[in-house]
């Protein structure tokens, strides 16, 4: 079955993979500003609590421009 729809075709796939580069982005940031590697947990959790709601907020409107 999965050669009907193969996963790196699935939009939550593909969103998770956008996901997961922009917390690797905001990890590397928050890092240098530290000057120490604060960890995934740490960059995670300051993504979830500061950043994941715009950025998924963005996607929907990115989406909507691009059906239209």
């Amino acid at each position: 079955m999965s050669d009907m729809f193969p996963i790196e075709r699935s939009s939550l796939y593909l969103t998770h993979l956008a996901e997961e580069q922009e917390l690797a982005k905001l990890k590397w940031i928050e890092s240098e500003k530290a000057g120490y590697d604060i960890g995934i947990y740490r960059a995670r959790w300051l993504w979830l609590t500061r950043h994941r709601a715009a950025w998924v907020s963005g996607q929907r409107h990115q989406n909507r421009g691009a059906q239209s």
